[in-house]
């Protein structure tokens, strides 16, 4: 047990600051933050609230407030705070006092502040800078010391009283090359000793104990240092025995000093002590680390930044001062900064979990090679109660405990001090960086219980079971305690889970054991979500890693909850008794009996379970306004060279990770992932693939292209083959990675009856009706389908949806009905984000289904609308006489094992270059946004579709000229030119049907060529009115480019004067040269335009007087309305803003003064 520090009873710890973490809500940091630090953008993500970080200039969300966790950090700095009053200190750019001041005002946090812990904390401010001041002066003395040491003015400067600890020190040749090592270049001959030493004193690492007259002559007998001097080394000033001695700076933070510890200069040290503190009750008698100072910069440094937010920093940890001070002089010497070295002070180790608040979770034990290293190791793991931190103790390695010098036969290696002088630092920092040389903690534990077994009766099960769960005991963690008890158990014929469960039955109160229970929970289920069910009820959605199947359990509902586990594991109290271990309050501790009988034991039981289930619960999404990803591959986000997405095969989800040139694959234990979730109750789609590995084997992409085009090529005839093949090939392989072009690409395939046009839909593409050619693995068919079905059905997917029968007769019959509906339903598909349909439900609350995905059509006439026809690239068939059956024709040619393999390598070969495909696209679309390159009848409309082909063959070209290729692979640019060219009829057809869309279409999405809108700095294409609609807080920006388009926000309507319109936003486009009068003209067939006298009516010209100017001419004017756009922004972000789930028993209430300020900051 974690020994109490004089008077902790009676003080209040600063560790009941921590509480300020818990009492300060969620909305109220957030609300703190967007007031004081408004360029962070801050905002709720789960648990957190993130944004820019106020210590750096940090240019993405890097800062993480995390109460729940009780720590503010930044991981890009890295600079960290587990004390809540600091960090609000910190902020504010005020003292501590200041700060619990404003904290205790803001937040009214008086029982979490009490007066006595304010007063105390205010005054233990001022202890701390004197501290400061003492340390700085000890260092200074020191460096005065050691340089008059090397004039020789010891004496005449009247600092000869410090002449032992110099010739100590710098005998110690700290930094120097040990014995046997070569010399480095440039080093041999010219190594300075007072440079390192002086070095270390200016890092104020440590310094010397001087005589009080130094002390008097220094600050002056009146001063305020000298009379904390007095007072707080009042032992160490009687007399003359401390004066000379070393003295240590034990570090609380990186920043300020814990205590301070003396030793003599000498070895072996005869005298050493620490300083006592008038604050060690407060601190819990925590004294701190030695040398956390000297790595306060390495834990900000950007470059030096923790592997992932979990992983955190390594520190190592070494019993003695001088174990710590080789390591830093030869770091200092080298200018490295190699790996984090802090000391314990051997014996007197104490708790490490302070660590995490640093962000150090890797605690690296490095004891001595002695029988007191074991001791120091397990004293550590016994004070620390963190289970945030990963333990990890040093193996000596066999060249230091067979070293052995001739000339000194009684001169042995036993720490890390000696290591690097006899056999040199180079050598021993490989050591210390190769994860080889250390052994997991549970590993460690195992040996040292195996010794004491072996000392055992073999025969007494009772005293190797007492040895096992004592060294089990040390092991905080739960996974890492199961994995002892399974060694152990399974070498000494124990039962592991009964010592599992005694190791973690240490449970003194209620809470203790709810905790327990919900991390046995957690090891068996991964939770999902929380969705609202009828009854104002709250499920609890989990995934059963066991069975790998979703079950669900009603919050606050005992009932539930014992039906919950006793559908697997029978009665509740024995669910308990062998997965947790029953508590000792309520079976009693073995010397007095328990007077819960069955019936009482289950209703504690049921009610504890329902407290853990509520446990899990808190800061789950929920199921209703969380991101839902089902079958297929899904992007999710693209910044900078960064690429994210996860692939959902069935009941196995993969999170794939593009960063620069590295791409990663991670199979997920469950269907959450963040804040995502996962609807992974769907057939695999892809049965070869079952690891994450299966999804890294490399494809030669080329050789796939050509194969799959001479698949199509002798399987179809088409009424422009070439160029139609190579669309179609390039197509069939974006299909698997549509997800990261901005246009999901649908095609229609047109030709009468016994043509082929099934069997290239459902069959090569959709493997419903013609499975031996099926080479699209991510791609469903569906037959019999309605609107509703497609939205039950492929609600969230990403797999291409392959329809045929595509009819529309233009009458009232069902099948022209049902594909009239999913026309209607995907209208908006050519839109990067998905569609998002609100259905109202029985309960009477709607539910939202979201479509993206392409569409692979065949019908046997045209669609009929143009408004639907502009959404496809069509594609005839013709009958070629003699034209074999498309399956005969590629079975005999590739065989069915080569369509096997063609399936396989299509659905992973292209996940490397996703994030290659987003750049090629996005150079694309800036090649052809105006529209040059291709005939004049291409529509913007149908460029757009194109582009992701164009990117697959650019990608594809740059593969082929790599391997040696070059050729292999069609220009991009003609087939561009040459396809658009084949589609001239069906274009010019559609252009004279269709101008009144293509107008609209083009207002929106033309490049708005500026270089600065109010305070803000824009580049030739980087926005549209599209784009600038979307962004509900800036809607008056599009009012100021003066580009000849104005919005009416009021009325959102869109206010367009065509003669500036073909100056400025129409510029660049084919309508520049048009009559202003043909143009508003064609305007007035839109469904969107608003006729000239509802405009005048409104005074909409009136109003927009100051933006428009006076005078403007009714007739050359459209008005059209974006509402229906504007409220599809409102809809997304207002799913984007749903709040996560809180725990039910808890409402989370945001500030009504920052609400605003909240909703702005996350728009």
């Amino acid at each position: 047990m974690a020994r109490k520090a004089k008077g902790a009873d009676a003080k209040v710890t600063f560790a009941r600051l921590d509480r300020v973490w818990a009492d300060v809500a969620q909305g109220d940091w957030l609300g703190w933050l967007a007031e004081t630090k408004p360029e962070g953008m801050f905002r709720i993500r789960g648990p957190h609230v993130t944004g820019r970080c106020p210590f750096h200039d940090d240019s993405t969300a890097s800062f993480y407030v995390s109460p729940y966790r009780k720590i503010a950090m930044c991981f890009g700095c890295k600079k960290s705070f587990s004390n809540p009053v600091q960090f609000i200190a910190a902020v504010n750019n005020t003292s501590v006092g200041d700060a619990l001041i404003f904290a205790k005002k803001r937040w009214g946090l008086s029982a979490a502040i009490p007066k006595e812990l304010f007063e105390r904390v205010r005054a233990h401010e001022v202890y701390q800078t004197h501290k400061a001041s003492m340390l700085k002066y000890f260092a200074d003395t020191l460096f005065t010391a050691l340089s008059a040491y090397t004039r020789g003015a010891l004496v005449d400067e009247h600092l000869d009283w410090a002449e032992p600890a110099i010739r100590y020190l710098i005998g110690r040749q700290l930094g120097a090359s040990a014995r046997g090592e070569a010399e480095e270049a440039g080093t041999d001959g010219q190594f300075d000793p007072y440079g390192v030493w002086i070095t270390l004193c200016n890092r104020q690492l440590l310094g010397i104990f001087p005589p009080m007259a130094h002390v008097e002559n220094h600050f002056g007998t009146t001063s305020e240092e000298f009379k904390f001097y007095r007072s707080y080394f009042a032992k160490q000033v009687e007399g003359y025995t401390y004066v000379g001695h070393l003295i240590f700076p034990y570090d609380d933070t990186p920043t300020s000093v814990g205590r301070f510890k003396l030793r003599e200069p000498a070895k072996p040290c005869v005298s050493q002590a620490w300083v006592d503190d008038a604050y060690e009750a407060e601190m819990d008698g925590f004294r701190g680390f030695y040398g956390l100072r000297y790595f306060s910069t390495y834990l900000c440094a950007p470059e030096h930044g923790p592997d992932g937010p979990e992983k955190g920093f390594a520190a190592h940890l070494s019993e003695g001062e001088f174990d710590v001070l080789c390591a830093i002089a030869q770091q200092i010497r080298r200018q490295s900064d190699d790996y984090i070295a802090l000391a314990l002070s051997g014996g007197g180790a104490q708790s490490v979990d302070r660590l995490a608040s640093f962000g150090i979770l890797r605690a690296w034990m490095m004891p001595d090679r002695d029988r007191g290293g074991d001791k120091f190791v397990k004293q550590v793991l016994e004070e620390t109660r963190s289970k945030q931190l990963a333990f990890r103790v040093f193996r000596w390695p066999d060249e230091y405990a067979d070293w052995f010098d001739a000339s000194r036969p009684d001169a042995k290696i036993k720490d890390s001090d000696d290591a690097i002088r006899e056999l040199g630092y180079p050598r021993w920092v490989r050591y210390v960086l190769n994860d080889q040389a250390y052994v997991a903690v549970n590993e460690w534990c195992y040996d040292q219980a195996s010794a004491e077994i072996a000392q055992a009766n073999a025969t007494d099960i009772q005293a190797i079971n007492r040895i096992a769960k004592a060294w089990g005991l040390l092991l905080r963690d739960e996974q890492v305690c199961t994995a002892y008890c399974v060694a152990i158990a399974k070498d000494y014929n124990l039962d592991a889970t009964l010592l599992r469960r005694d190791i973690l039955v240490k449970d003194d109160n209620e809470e203790e054991f709810i905790k327990r229970l919900h991390g046995t929970l957690v090891e068996m289920y991964h939770p999902i979500g929380v969705q609202n069910a009828e009854g104002r009820k709250r499920v609890l959605l989990l995934w059963n890693k066991a069975n790998r199947t979703t079950d669900s359990v009603v919050l606050n509902d005992e009932r539930s909850a014992e039906t919950f586990v006793s559908r697997y594991y029978g009665p509740i109290y024995e669910f308990v008794a062998k997965t947790v271990g029953d508590p000792p309050f309520i079976v009693g501790d073995g010397e007095e009996e328990s007077s819960f009988n069955v019936t009482m034991k289950s209703k504690k039981y049921r009610e504890y379970l329902n407290y853990a289930l509520l446990r899990m619960a808190k800061d789950l999404p929920s199921m209703d306004h969380a991101p839902i990803k089902a079958q297929g591959i899904h992007m999710v986000d693209a910044t900078e060279g960064r690429l994210r997405s996860y692939m959902i095969n069935g009941r196995d989800v993969y999170y794939l990770v593009h960063d620069g040139d590295n791409f990663t694959v991670t199979q997920l234990d469950g269907p959450r992932h963040e804040e995502t979730i996962f609807d992974n109750t769907g057939e695999a789609w892809l049965n070869s693939v079952t690891k994450a590995d299966d999804l890294t084997q490399p494809v030669d992409l080329v050789e796939l292209y050509t194969r799959i085009r001479g698949m199509i090529d002798i399987g179809w005839a088409f009424r422009h083959q070439d160029v139609d093949c190579t669309f179609l090939a390039a197509y069939t392989m974006c299909l698997t990675v549509m997800t990261v072009f901005a246009r999901q690409t649908s095609i229609i395939l047109n030709a009468e009856h016994e043509s082929g046009k099934s069997r290239f839909t459902t069959g090569f593409v959709g493997g419903l009706g013609f499975p031996r050619i099926n080479v699209v693995a991510h791609a469903v068919a569906m037959q019999g389908y309605t609107a509703a079905s497609i939205r039950q059905q492929r609600n969230n997917s990403s797999l291409a949806l392959c329809l045929e029968e595509f009819e529309d007769y233009g009458g009232n019959d069902a099948k022209s009905i049902a594909v009239r509906k999913v026309l209607e339903m995907f209208r908006d598909l050519i839109s990067e984000s998905p569609i998002a349909l609100s259905i109202g439900t029985t309960t009477g609350e709607s539910r939202i289904f979201r479509l993206r995905m392409p569409l692979v059509a065949c019908a046997i006439r045209p669609l009929r609308e143009a408004a639907s026809l502009s959404r496809f690239i069509q594609f005839e068939l013709v009958k070629a006489p003699g034209h074999g059956d498309p399956v005969d024709l590629i079975v005999d040619k590739y065989g069915e094992a080569g369509v096997r393999q063609t399936r396989h390598e299509l659905a992973i070969g292209l996940l490397p270059h996703m994030n290659a495909l987003r750049t090629h696209q996005a150079a694309i679309a800036k090649e052809y946004a105006a529209g040059a390159q291709l005939p004049a009848h291409a529509s913007s409309r149908f460029r757009e579709a194109l582009y992701p082909l164009l990117a697959m063959l650019r990608l594809l070209d740059e593969l082929a000229v790599a391997s040696g290729r070059p050729g292999a692979i069609p220009d991009y640019r003609q087939f561009a030119y040459d396809f658009t060219d084949s589609r001239r009829e069906a274009l010019a057809r559609l252009k004279t049907t269709a101008q009144d869309e293509q107008i609209f279409e083009t207002l929106m999405s033309s490049p708005i060529q500026i270089t600065a809108v109010g305070d803000r700095t824009l580049t030739s294409g980087d926005t549209n009115i599209r784009v600038m609609l979307s962004d509900l807080n800036q809607l008056d920006e599009i009012n100021k480019t003066k580009r000849g388009v104005y919005l009416d926000v009021k009325m959102e309507w869109l206010i367009v004067n065509w003669i500036e319109a073909q100056q400025g936003v129409l510029a660049q486009t084919k309508y520049r040269g048009e009559a202003p009068t043909y143009l508003k003209d064609i305007a007035q067939r839109s469904p969107h335009h608003i006729a000239t006298d509802d405009v005048k009516r409104a005074l909409v010209l009136e109003r927009m007087v100051d933006v428009m100017g006076p005078c403007q001419p009714i007739d050359l004017i459209s008005v059209f309305s974006v509402k229906h756009y504007l409220d599809a922004v409102r809809t997304r972000r207002d799913s984007f803003l749903a709040k996560p789930v809180t725990p039910v028993d808890v409402a989370v209430m945001v500030d009504p003064n920052q609400a605003q300020a909240v909703d702005d900051i996350i728009a």
